[in-house]
């Protein structure tokens, strides 16, 4: 299953939803005040603030690799927060650049290693 197919089915969760907006209402807190804080930190704050309250923390656990997809979500709600994150190409986005130059060696002639004899010494 993708990446981009696990967040979707974390997002059905009625969790996810909530977790989204205290995420954005924190961010927007902080966007008020110049305070740039990563996405990251604020779905471990709500963690936190469920768990202080006495309120089951599993259901609010995000997956590290949901992160950046959190905050092209939110940035999308409301684009006065997109400059408060730090969104780069995803790894599907980007180019892929491979370096070929092991390929020389993997190609090029090889040397059969001789077998060298000893002499024998006459006794």
């Amino acid at each position: 299953m993708t990446l981009e197919r696990r967040y979707a089915a974390w997002r059905q969760a009625p969790e996810s939803e909530e977790l989204l907006i205290e995420i954005q209402r924190r961010a927007r807190l902080a966007a008020e005040r110049g305070v740039t804080f990563g996405v990251k930190f604020f779905a471990e704050l709500v963690r936190w603030e469920k768990m202080r309250l006495g309120q089951r923390t599993e259901l609010y656990k995000v997956n590290n690799s949901y992160v950046s997809r959190i905050a092209r979500e939110l940035a999308e709600l409301n684009p006065s927060l997109k400059p408060f994150f730090d969104i780069r190409k995803l790894a599907s986005e980007r180019e892929v650049k491979v370096d070929k130059s092991w390929l020389k060696l993997v190609n090029s002639p090889r040397r059969i290693p001789t077998v060298h004899r000893r002499r024998q010494i006459a006794a």
